[in-house]
């Protein structure tokens, strides 16, 4: 049994083996982090939110209620079945057995069906542009966040940089002060800009940590995912002609679609409201059968017609029917009623719809005269980015150069650590400030895109200027980097 043992140890050994690198691989494979571009982050935002695809469920269901309303224009079926039974003491028993089908065709009813579900579909559509609208919500706050992150990390490295840049300028100025050519207080200030500089990292770590938690929820991920896009402070903002974004908000932008919505709805219900004093023509029929006992051998059938009319000042109904029973005897029924003045209140309904759609029509040309200023007004914010963009640019450069000057007078001894110090500070106070006109350029930009109802980053295929870098082409190549790795 020994030997058996020994010569299964190999196979034990190369399936051991087999088994460690698959399980080696599904865990490398189960690691390996999502990558995201800005559009990708907020469709994973939308279909993380379990509260908005719930909500897009019921719309789901209530479109399919809408199609099997369709049933409306059928005729309408009714079925009975009854037995009577009479026990007597003077006269004969009987126990009569009676079964029916009735049948009721609408045949004309000015219209207020077919109104009554365009109705039903115009706030259905209505509807689903508002689940639209909360779904670019959420996707926009994912993106807001985004966008947050890289200007977080970006000036989170740009302010340890400067620290290292410190800690190295406050060695040299304590070898000054121990040679009698700095002051004691001037390496006090410099520990007391050592210690400002470490507090604002950890505040940034920790205000990063924080943002790179929600961001990581919000999209129903365990890890923080990959970020493709970055920051590029060198980039020109992206201007495109007023004309081309007040054109295409005129037809794309969600909140003029909504009025449009709003205004066909109103359409249709102030229709309803006009068509509803017209009378509505239907056809009946019924087949009856009945006997004491079965088989039932005794029938009768009938049809008609029915009018039913109802108004404010008027309303009733009225039909006729004929028919035959056994083809012994025919019968021919004639009735009506009318009520006058049945609900004077109603007669306000029309007018009252009416002004809704007056109404409706007003707030769109308001919206439609505020979309042509807004255009306006965002072009106009675009340009101020990205002087502003520009401004902070050359004003770093400056900041830069008057730190390399400080480091050549320090060297010439024109100049203390402190000096040296105080430049330094300076000049990375000018690179936070590069970084949040940067991010200021990238948000106007995504207001541009959300006026003209575009995903992020399709702005540039509206202007002359592109990104220095595509986003699809860096996802790729990171995507190929971490399987490679």
């Amino acid at each position: 049994m020994k030997n058996n043992f020994l010569r299964a140890m190999p196979l034990l050994l190369f399936l051991m083996i087999i088994f460690s690198a698959i399980h080696a691989n599904a865990q490398s494979y189960k690691q390996t982090p999502v990558i995201l571009t800005f559009k990708d982050a907020g469709e994973a935002a939308i279909a993380a939110s379990k509260e908005l695809q719930s909500e897009y469920a019921s719309h789901s269901l209530k479109e399919s209620a809408w199609v099997l309303g369709r049933r409306s224009y059928f005729p309408k079926m009714s079925l009975s079945a009854y037995e009577d039974e009479r026990l007597s003491k003077i006269s004969t028993d009987t126990f009569m057995k009676n079964y029916s089908l009735g049948l009721e065709q609408v045949i004309f009813d000015g219209g207020r069906l077919h109104t009554s579900r365009k109705i039903e579909k115009a706030k259905l559509a209505l509807e689903y542009n508002n689940l639209k609208r909360s779904s670019s919500e959420i996707s926009e706050s994912a993106i807001s966040m985004y966008r947050q992150i890289l200007a977080s990390r970006l000036q989170l490295e740009i302010m340890e940089n400067g620290f290292k840049s410190l800690e190295e300028q406050r060695r040299i100025l304590k070898s000054e002060v121990d040679l009698g050519m700095a002051l004691d207080r001037d390496l006090s200030a410099a520990d007391i800009s050592l210690k400002e500089s470490t507090i604002e990292i950890l505040t940034a770590k920790i205000d990063l940590e924080e943002i790179e938690k929600q961001f990581t929820e919000s999209l129903g991920l365990d890890r923080m995912p990959l970020l493709c896009e970055s920051i590029d402070i060198n980039r020109n903002g992206i201007i495109p002609e007023l004309s081309t974004v007040r054109a295409m908000a005129l037809i794309n932008n969600p909140d003029l679609v909504t009025a449009q919505l709003s205004i066909k709805e109103k359409q249709e219900e102030a229709k309803y409201a006009f068509l509803s004093w017209i009378p509505t023509l239907s056809a009946t029929g019924q087949v009856t059968i009945k006997g004491t006992s079965y088989p039932l051998t005794h029938y009768s059938w009938s049809v008609g017609l029915a009018i039913q009319f109802s108004s404010p000042y008027l309303s009733g109904k009225s039909g006729f029917s004929t028919g035959f029973e056994d083809h012994v005897s025919q019968n021919m029924n004639v009735q009506g009623s009318v009520e006058p003045l049945p609900d004077i209140a109603s007669g306000v309904k029309y007018s009252h719809a009416k002004i809704a759609l007056n109404l409706e029509k007003d707030k769109y040309n308001i919206s439609f005269e505020r979309l042509g200023r807004t255009a306006e007004t965002i072009i106009e914010k675009c340009k101020f980015a990205e002087q502003k963009r520009k401004l902070a640019v050359d004003s770093q450069n400056l900041a830069l150069e008057k730190l390399e000057l400080t480091k050549l007078k320090h060297k010439l001894g024109l100049l203390t650590g402190i000096d040296l110090i105080d430049a330094q500070v300076q000049y990375t106070q000018k690179e936070l400030e590069v970084v949040q006109a940067a991010l200021s350029v990238l948000s106007v930009e995504r207001e541009v895109e959300k006026l003209m109802d575009l995903q992020p980053g399709e702005l540039k295929d509206y202007a002359a200027s592109e990104y220095s870098a595509d986003s699809s082409d860096k996802k790729e190549k990171l995507q190929e980097e971490l399987y490679e790795n």
